[in-house]
Parts: structure tokens; sequence; C-alpha cells
């Protein structure tokens, strides 16, 4: 039995793991500028980390800003206190 919740259900399990990913790519990226400043990572010895946590970095910059300026990126006060939150 498909229908409009169906669709709702399927799309909300899309948009979370989504947001997980994007937010463990961040998490990720964090983590290695925290190695670094501790002096844990050397990036002149790992050449293929750094680049990838440099691709990773540029993306999801990218993302949060195209998230940012998105019409439905930014949730304003009155639509938050229309909803109760």
């Amino acid at each position: 039995m498909g229908g409009r919740r169906d669709e709702d259900r399927r799309r909300a399990r899309v948009t979370t793991a989504s947001a997980a990913l994007w937010a463990l790519g961040g998490a990720l990226v964090v983590l290695y500028l925290f190695l670094l400043v501790v002096d844990a990572i050397n990036p002149d010895r790992a050449p293929a980390a750094t680049i990838v946590v440099l691709v990773l970095a540029v993306l999801w910059l990218a993302h949060s800003w195209r998230r940012l300026i998105a019409p439905q990126g930014h949730v304003s006060r009155p639509d938050r206190e229309r909803r109760g939150f």
C-alpha cells in the first residue's frame, strides 16, 4: 500500500542519511585539522591523506555555502515560531 506517507518517509530517510554523511565529512576534516595542530600528522609524510582531506574540505564548504544561499537552507525566526520551535 503505497502513498504519500511512504514517499515522505523515504524522502526523510534520504535527507537524514545525506545530512549524516555531510556531518561525518565535516567531522573528518575537523579531526584532521586537530591532529595537524597537535603535530600528530605530518602532511609531508601523508600527501595522499592531505589531498583527500583538502578535497573533502572544499566539497564540505561548497555544500555548506549552497545550503546557506538556497531558499530552503535558512529557516527564519517567524517560521520557527509558527511551527512551535
